[in-house]
């Protein structure tokens, strides 16, 4: 189980994406991530308070620049190569459940 929970945090430090994870038994859900993104995450929760409402309109607009910017753009891909396709076929992952 350690060498699971080992490839999850390498796989984190190497993407800096989150991952979600289901507990079996409870169905509890947590997201893990790097403290540092978290903090961010909380810090910038608090700031939101104190925005006027076109603050806010601009913190929005920004936030999803940002997240189009990161997004994967289907028609960059020519799926004729066939490496190309086994080696996304590879990058699927699976959930499991945890024991």
């Amino acid at each position: 189980m350690t060498a699971q929970w080992d490839k999850i945090f390498e796989l984190i430090k190497k993407t800096g994406d989150r991952c979600i994870v289901i507990d079996g038994k409870t169905n509890q859900t947590f997201v893990i991530m790097d403290l540092d993104s978290y903090e961010k995450l909380m810090f910038r929760k608090s700031q939101v308070k104190d925005l006027t409402e076109d603050q806010m309109l601009d913190r929005i607009n920004q936030d999803l620049s940002m997240w189009q910017a990161t997004q994967f753009d289907d028609h960059d891909i020519d799926l004729s190569d066939v490496d190309l396709a086994e080696q996304l076929a590879e990058d699927e992952y699976y959930i499991e459940p945890v024991d």
